[in-house]
């Protein structure tokens, strides 16, 4: 009977995984369709001109911010080089990393739960909630996606640790806190709760024995490691140029205030209320309530807990831990651009400020497997489990549905520009200029907020998308103002060859531009009253009904004036 018994058991594990990655891929799969966002053209341009992804390992990277995430740039530099410019393997490869993560959740709560189908269960709420999804189909929160994955393979690890004292074991989690935080910030967050599982009082079934002597050696290079890391960080961010207004903002203000506006903005995005419909708000409101009345019954039962490995409320606590820690992490990001409830119904602005809640999804999913659990354990019905599991199982379908509605959403919002952006690429790229100071430039780019984001990153655009980048990585791609920044392969740019552009300054000086792995990352301003007849060998195409005609000629001879920009701060521009 037990043998029968643990059979069907470790059938419904081995059926777990497909599911769940099944699920996300339904889901998931209009995103797959999807187009650049934002940040998305500067990493692919990034991505495929760089030539030494290991320079990343020992050099700063990432142009005008403190972060440091060398594994990530190379993963976007492997796709880059493997796909070019296709975007469908870009958004597979995000896609393939959030089913990962599931797993690697599905794996730990394995490490917690008694009954499978909790732990799957669980799971698929995390998998398939929108705020996993909108995560998945920003190119750009692949970051978040790598560094959750490791960060949560980790956590299983020093769950091993402490129920086996493996030293293996030990030293494994401290290696995947490493690629964590080498993919993102975020993994300051699970290095945290890994020292937390392993300083957490025992559970009576480990006796007499020393709690942490297993964990010390592992527990003492943590802390050392994060504290070496997180002091380095700190005096990088000190070097940094004093360029955008709220660079002075203190930090009390943005702890606070941005602490307020992430919580906030976490409960809607957790409830997901505005995206449900009424049947799903329904099935929602009557799936926490059933759930809540198993957990009450289990506590009035009393009925005495069965022994655990390791205490599910080590299990609430990390949850909480992570929560808390996300919540002072991004709370600076939180106050410099909160999310607008109002714009609650568009796609891009969504998925994009869902990554700040991909690492806390994880921890609801953790909490609810841990209260679920301790019904299954108190309640004297032993239909407690399967009941709590499907009640969350009702709750999770709203949610589904509600992230198939935004992965499609978004498929179409970005989508929307694909035609104007791809006829300033074609025009752009026909040019093919050999001129050590190629410069094309994109002119009458108006009318929607699509047209702006190509006026400020034309560079980086043109390079995501380019056929050949190898034929324009050398060009400077402007519009009637400067790019942002201009991301150069092959020979360096210099300041004087950049003339009459000059070099973008902050309040604390020039900014510096950054030479990593065979490109640079330039930041040029471009002066209103500057005489386009000052460009000589720059090609001017000028857009009209959304195509892109050559107009150099009549440029040159003054037939058509160009009125130029400056985007930069206010005093910058005085200058």
């Amino acid at each position: 009977m037990t043998e029968g018994k643990h059979e069907t058991t470790a059938m419904r594990w081995r059926l777990a995984a497909p599911a769940l990655a099944v699920a996300i891929a339904l889901v998931y799969w209009p995103g797959l369709r999807s187009y650049p966002v934002g940040d998305d053209f500067s990493l692919l341009a990034f991505a495929r001109i760089l030539r030494e992804p290991w320079a990343l390992f020992t050099h700063e990277h990432f142009p005008l911010a403190p972060y440091f995430r060398p594994l990530t740039m190379t993963l976007w530099w492997a796709t880059a080089q493997a796909f070019g410019n296709a975007l469908l393997p870009q958004y597979a490869v995000n896609l393939a990393l959030h089913v990962a993560t599931s797993l690697a959740l599905l794996g730990l709560l394995r490490r917690f739960v008694a009954a499978p189908c909790v732990a799957v269960v669980v799971a698929m709420l995390f998998a398939v909630h929108p705020i996993a999804i909108g995560t998945g189909l920003w190119l750009a929160s692949r970051f978040d996606l790598l560094s959750v994955f490791f960060a949560v393979l980790a956590l299983r690890s020093a769950v091993v640790v402490r129920q086996t004292h493996a030293t293996s074991s030990a030293w494994l989690a401290l290696a995947l806190l490493a690629l964590s935080l080498a993919a993102k910030e975020i993994g300051l967050v699970a290095a945290a709760a890994t020292a937390l599982i392993w300083i957490w009082p025992p559970t009576a079934a480990r006796g007499s024995r020393r709690w942490w002597s297993g964990e010390r050696p592992a527990l003492l290079v943590l802390i050392v490691g994060v504290l070496a890391w997180t002091g380095w960080r700190i005096f990088a961010m000190q070097a940094l140029p004093n360029v955008f207004p709220f660079s002075g903002a203190p930090m009390a203000t943005l702890l606070a205030h941005g602490g307020e506006r992430w919580a906030g903005d976490f409960l809607r995005y957790l409830a997901a209320w505005d995206s449900l419909s009424p049947t799903g708000r329904i099935a929602l409101v009557t799936a926490a309530t059933m759930l809540a009345a198993i957990l009450v019954l289990g506590r009035v039962a009393n009925a005495p807990a069965e022994p655990v490995p390791v205490n599910l409320t080590l299990l609430a606590a990390c949850a909480v831990a992570i929560v808390a820690l996300s919540a002072l992490i991004q709370a600076p990001i939180a106050y410099w651009w909160p999310v607008d409830p109002t714009n609650g119904g568009d796609a891009v602005v969504t998925a994009t400020h869902a990554r700040l809640f991909y690492f806390p999804l994880c921890a609801v999913a953790m909490a609810a497997a841990a209260l679920i659990d301790i019904g299954w354990r108190r309640a004297r019905l032993r239909l407690a489990g399967p009941m709590g599991a499907i009640l969350v199982a009702l709750g999770v379908l709203p949610w589904a549905f509600a992230a198939h509605a935004l992965a499609n959403d978004y498929r179409r919002e970005s989508n929307a520009k694909r035609p104007l952006f791809a006829s300033a690429v074609a025009a752009a790229t026909a040019t093919r200029s050999k001129a050590p100071t190629c410069r094309v430039f994109l002119l009458d780019v108006a009318g929607s907020e699509d047209a702006y984001l190509l006026k400020s990153m034309s560079d980086a655009v043109v390079k995501a998308l380019a056929p050949d980048v190898a034929e324009v990585e050398h060009c400077l791609f402007q519009s009637e103002q400067a790019s942002w920044e201009n991301i150069v392969g092959g020979a360096r740019l210099t300041a004087a060859q950049a003339l009459p552009m000059v070099p973008m300054s902050g309040n604390s000086g020039a900014v510096p531009w950054i030479d990593v792995g065979g490109l640079q990352v330039v930041f040029l301003n471009l002066k209103a009253g500057i005489d386009a007849r000052e460009f000589p060998d720059a090609v001017f195409l000028r857009q009209r009904g959304g195509t892109f005609e050559d107009v150099s000629a009549a440029v040159r001879d003054g037939s058509l004036p160009v009125r130029f920009v400056c985007a930069r701060s206010e005093a910058e521009c005085r200058q």
